[in-house]
């Protein structure tokens, strides 16, 4: 290197690795990954110690004889790819010169990866293959103006000018010599060099693989041994001013002028420290350090762990053994997959494309062994899967995608299911975790898709959309330490663009102190709301949320109490006082530029102040012109999934708003309704003078998941009624979409729910006809519930503001995570998860008159029912629509009016 460029005030690590075989070829993964991404935490972090700036050069040396062998090949490779760098460095362009070296670092990131992957134990790694891995990996790691450059550079490697190589050629010449010296002189021919500032190393071909941390390891002990206290007395420190003028600047301790840097082997510094404490123990900072080292050595055992699964493959039986050879196998394999798979699994169809990619696209070796279960008491296949796959347009045999059967499919990122059956069927999409994966076009009820429906010979097309990214996070309090002490439980946040005004908040649960925001790519403030969480507490750390990436990583959120205050300042009652309703929550124009918490409001029209209806809708029961600004707003909450249950839905809201004169609010969850429910849903709402938003709120991680689609639906109910809607909603009424009210639901809004969070309506206990269906009063619900009676979930108010005050939301999720490990426990899901939790959290018992169902209830009190719900009747299984127009005399009309705007 230029002299001129190593700085004087920085504490230099000079690597050279001399490699000899292909074994060592890890040394360029470990060695690129340190430098790539070098941890001085352990230094920098301890305030005791005060050290020079850091940096670390490297250079490797590849010791082979004569030309066309497998090593020559890997000398070629990397001494032209770091020719490459050295060119740029000759452009005196720094930034364009610190941007190559990091894509030759990768590439000799993935060399080091790649080829000892490829190479076989049974069988030498042959010169053609080691040029495919060198192109494979130009090819991925360089920039491709920059390919051809270093694809020629490689060859004239092959081919190197003695003249002009032979400075290069002669420090090459005297490393590998005074290497194989060394070797010889220990009795080690074949073993690779590793020297770092003087202290040399024998690394064995067969001995533990050197990772990251070992470099690291070595740097420190460098950083705190090998940096002595100058001598002489011609030294002169730094004035005063200057030292300080560093220390702010972060340029380390105060220099010293000049003194030569001592250097010592580790045993010298372990000898002299022994004499010096008289044979007594280790000093403690020698202690940690050789333990530490000795730790990272024995945390891996000698390529032991790469062996098992091996071994585990060759002693199944070889009926059960199935092995995918790769595309090309007289081509280098760099990926070998091992797996152990139940073949008729849920996990085997999703897997099956990850190891047809691997294998077809990477040349990949998939060595599998199959385990089935022996017995099945139902039929195990009940789902049909294809994945959408961002397909390379060349497979590595040289086949292009698109020519495969269905390959056209594989390259417009589109999935084919061709299924001929009678069986009613749902579509769902599986995307990665931080994602909202929503249909975008459907023609036909992707909840309910059955053949008769389509019609044979046609197909049944959907559009699906990803509509927004999100990214989780834990908020925790400090203490006076600076250590986590308890998660900031019930604590209010906003979240906004980058230097404008909050437009969204959500609330952090006391479950793992986890909450989520979602919203677009850009670059986000997270703020304390007004109130008594910022009177509370005060942010440590002012963090910027970005959204950069497919793949979101968790945010991290420290607040302390402010002092004279304490966390449980948050749970004193009116502590969280109703804000003024935003007079928009939600708008087209808006979609792709706001962020939501725990909001997510989808299509533009909701929450507007909508033109007063016309004297039809004013004697359907329309609150008229101007009532937002006078009348107390009632919200009401909603889910519905599938065309029968939309149409449902949609009667449901009419029966609403004709009875009541309040205006409405209707909450509805994204996750689960049609692109059809969505386009029609505004009209309807112009129409009869109604606000309407489209809420979610992704599944948390931590939380037990659900597979079925109608399982999810419920839990979505009860299980984030606390986050689910803006903090300034201070009471919402849940009504099923299969209900049609016939009383004013201002009635419940104002209903007094005696210090209860929420208020449900016990199940119907007078009709005796079903009475051998009453499960709960009998066996366990009987024993659990004592005198508590049995609710309906199928409606319910609940007061939000003291759910969220009381955690109400974190108990149940709580009690739903320990029953739902039993796959036999919570049957009907939320109904049963909130009569459980009955002990734990009481349930006020709304009038019975509020739910009548002709199942439980008695023809008798149907005359006073003021909502009647279709339930299902388990005698007759008479279906929804048929009960609907049987039973209630106004449904007919409700339907027609609906089917006006569908």
């Amino acid at each position: 290197e230029d002299k001129e460029s190593i700085a004087k005030d920085q504490l230099h690590f000079f690597h050279v690795t001399i490699l000899t075989e292909m074994a060592h070829a890890n040394l360029l993964h470990a060695f690129a990954s340190h430098l790539l991404k070098p941890d001085r935490s352990v230094l920098t972090g301890n305030k005791q110690l005060i050290v020079p700036a850091f940096a670390s050069h490297w250079s490797v040396v590849i010791d082979h004889e004569g030309v066309g062998n497998s090593m020559s090949e890997l000398a070629a490779c990397v001494h032209g790819t770091v020719r490459l760098g050295l060119t740029a460095a000759a452009a005196d362009d720094p930034e364009a010169t610190a941007t190559l070296n990091r894509q030759v670092l990768m590439l000799l990131k993935f060399l080091g990866t790649a080829i000892p992957a490829a190479a076989r134990p049974d069988a030498m790694l042959l010169p053609k293959n080691v040029r495919e891995i060198c192109e494979l990996a130009i090819s991925k790691k360089l920039d491709p103006g920059l390919h051809e450059q270093a694809n020629a550079l490689v060859e004239a490697a092959r081919k190197p000018n003695i003249e002009e190589d032979a400075p290069l050629r002669g420090i090459a010449a005297f490393a590998a010599e005074s290497a194989r010296a060394k070797r010889k002189s220990q009795g080690n021919g074949h073993a690779a060099m590793w020297v770092c500032n003087g202290r040399q190393i024998a690394l064995d071909a067969d001995s533990q693989p050197v990772s990251p941390r070992h470099v690291q390891a070595l740097e420190l002990m460098e950083a705190q041994y090998d940096v002595g206290k100058a001598g002489g007395d011609e030294e002169e420190e730094e004035d005063d001013e200057e030292a300080m003028m560093r220390q702010q600047m972060g340029m380390g301790a105060p220099r010293r002028q000049p003194a030569a840097l001592p250097v010592k082997a580790l045993f010298q510094w372990l000898r002299e420290s022994q004499v010096a404490s008289q044979g007594n123990a280790l000093p403690k900072m020698v202690h940690g350090l050789v333990a530490a080292i000795r730790s990272e050595a024995l945390s891996h055992g000698k390529n032991e762990r790469y062996a098992q699964p091996k071994t585990i493959f060759e002693s199944a039986p070889a009926a059960m053994r199935l092995k995918l050879p790769p595309a090309r196998p007289e081509a280098a394999s760099p990926i070998k997959v091992y797996g152990i798979l139940d073949p008729l699994s849920s996990t085997a169809q999703s897997a099956s494309a990850a190891l047809a990619l691997f294998g077809m696209t990477f040349n990949a070796e998939v060595n599998l062994v199959l385990n089935p279960v022996l017995r099945h008491s139902e039929y195990p296949l009940k789902r049909y899967y294809r994945e959408v796959i961002r397909w390379p347009a060349r497979l590595a045999d040289g086949r292009l995608v698109a020519d495969l059967e269905g390959g056209g499919g594989l390259v417009e990122g589109s999935a084919e299911i061709s299924l001929a059956t009678k069986h009613t069927l749902t579509a769902a999409v599986h995307a990665l975790p931080t994602w909202l994966v929503t249909a975008h076009k459907a023609e036909y009820d992707m909840d309910n898709l059955r053949l008769v429906d389509v019609g044979d010979g046609k197909w049944c097309e959907a559009t699906y959309v990803l509509r927004q990214l999100y990214s989780e996070g834990q908020a925790f309090i400090l203490g006076d330490d600076g250590w986590p002490v308890a998660p900031a439980k019930n604590l209010q946040i906003e979240v906004a663009h980058k230097g404008e005004e909050a437009h969204s908040d959500t609330i952090v649960m006391g479950n793992l102190g986890y909450f989520q925001v979602h919203g677009n790519p850009g670059l986000y403030e997270v703020h304390l709301k007004p109130g008594s969480s910022n009177n509370t507490f005060e942010l440590a750390t002012r963090t910027d949320v970005e959204v950069s990436s497919y793949i979101t990583a968790p945010y991290q959120l420290r607040t302390r109490v402010r002092p004279g205050h304490s966390h449980k300042d948050l749970f004193e009652e009116g502590a969280s006082p109703v804000s003024a309703r935003r007079t928009s929550s939600s708008g087209s124009s808006g979609l792709l530029s706001r962020w939501l918490g725990s909001l997510g409001s989808i299509l533009g029209g909701a929450g507007e102040e909508v033109p007063a209806p016309a004297e039809h809708d004013k004697a359907a029961g329309s609150s008229g012109e101007g009532v937002y600004d006078e009348v107390e707003t009632i919200h009401i909450f909603s889910v519905a999934s599938g065309h029968l249950y939309e149409k449902l839905l949609s009667i449901m809201i009419l029966s609403v708003r004709n009875q009541t004169k309040n205006p409405l609010h209707f909450w509805f969850i994204d996750n689960f309704l049609s692109p059809k429910f969505k386009a029609f849903i505004p009209s309807l709402a112009t129409r009869y003078n109604f606000g309407f938003d489209f809420v979610t709120y992704k599944w948390p991680s931590w939380l037990n998941p659900q597979s079925e689609k109608q399982r999810l639906i419920w839990a979505y109910k009860v299980l984030f009624l606390d986050v689910l809607f803006p903090l300034d909603v201070p009471k919402v009424i849940f009504i099923d979409a299969d209900q049609v009210v016939r009383a004013d639901v201002r009635e419940l809004w104002d209903m007094d729910l005696q210090g209860k969070v929420y208020g449900f309506v016990p199940m119907g206990d007078t009709n005796p006809d079903v009475e051998g269906f009453r499960f709960w009063k009998q066996g366990y619900w009987k024993n659990h519930l004592g005198e508590l009676s049995y609710h309906i979930s199928a409606l319910y108010v609940v007061d939000l503001a003291e759910f969220r005050r009381t955690s109400t939301g974190d108990q149940l999720r709580g009690i739903y995570n320990q029953l739902s490990r039993d796959p036999n426990s919570l049957s009907n899901l939320e109904q049963d998860l909130i009569n459980f939790a009955q002990h734990q959290v009481p349930i006020f018992s709304l009038p019975t008159e509020w739910l009548w169902c002709e199942t439980w209830c008695s023809q008798a009190t149907k005359a006073a029912a003021k909502t009647i719900d279709l339930c299902q009747n388990p005698l007759t299984k008479e279906p929804k629509i048929v009960m609907a127009k049987r039973i209630i005399s106004e449904w007919q009309t409700y339907h027609d009016e609906g089917q006006r705007f569908q």
